[in-house]
């Protein structure tokens, strides 16, 4: 018999934005906060496990059976589907770290990982716990339902060269000796080219990372200049009618 090849099928899901009453939200809210509260419980005996034996729980109902967890006041205050949903969903993102370690030791690692960010503490807590694997494959698994080509690169040095300087990009663990920047950043936010320009930081490494794959996709970055990088553009995705609103956003 010979090969058969698997389908891999792409699976869709619609946002539904609610409108309740405030009993209805306020016990939303209160379900989305004992969720959160669990999620970071289960993160913190998952790390604590890792840190003291090596073990990674990645099996799906790991943390779902495990007594010192699923059995607090804190899970027995939600219904058992999301709570075990809550539990799942912290052993998805160390299956994530796995593969994404995996990746790294054979010098396969595309993401970085911001051990260090510096976004504020509700940001950083938020960014740090990101799934940055799955992450990755909703982007393709998007790109792929609207038609738009995915490209992975890796970000080394993007975020130290200087765009405007034209600073080379060495690739991760190929740095020449001797190699050094010719801007820096000055404090959160800017960064200062050789020539004393301040540009946004942010928008600096995203020049960089468009130079890494601009010969790969045809990009013309004749017209991305220090103008372009001063300042961030900000984008209204959309914009509600109400006083309020947040409280239309979906849950």
């Amino acid at each position: 018999m010979g090969k058969t090849n698997k389908i891999k099928k792409n699976m869709g899901v619609q946002q539904i934005l609610l409108h309740p009453d405030k009993e209805t939200e306020a016990l939303l809210q209160y379900l989305c906060q004992q969720a959160g509260k669990l999620y970071n419980c289960g993160l913190y005996f998952a790390r604590q496990t890792f840190f003291k034996t090596g073990k990674l729980l990645t099996g799906k109902f790991d943390l779902a059976f495990e007594s010192t967890v699923s059995k607090t006041m804190l899970a027995q205050s939600l219904p058992s589907t999301p709570m075990q949903q809550t539990l799942m969903s912290v052993a998805e993102g160390f299956k994530s770290y796995r593969e994404l370690r995996t990746k790294y030791k054979q010098g396969e690692l595309h993401f970085s990982f911001k051990v260090n960010a510096d976004m504020g503490r509700l940001n950083n807590q938020k960014f740090v716990q990101m799934p940055l694997g799955k992450l990755k494959d909703r982007l393709e698994q998007l790109c792929k339902l609207y038609a738009i080509k995915f490209h992975s690169c890796e970000e080394a040095y993007t975020s130290r060269a200087s765009y405007l300087d034209g600073d080379s990009l060495p690739k991760f663990g190929e740095k020449p000796d001797g190699w050094k920047a010719s801007g820096n950043r000055t404090r959160r936010g800017l960064y200062r080219t050789k020539k004393g320009y301040l540009v946004n930081a942010d928008l600096n490494g995203s020049g960089n990372i468009l130079r890494k794959v601009s010969s790969k996709l045809g990009f013309d970055l004749s017209r991305l200049t220090r103008r372009i990088l001063t300042t961030a553009a900000r984008v209204k995705l959309w914009q509600g009618s109400s006083q309020n609103p947040l409280r239309r956003t979906s849950l």
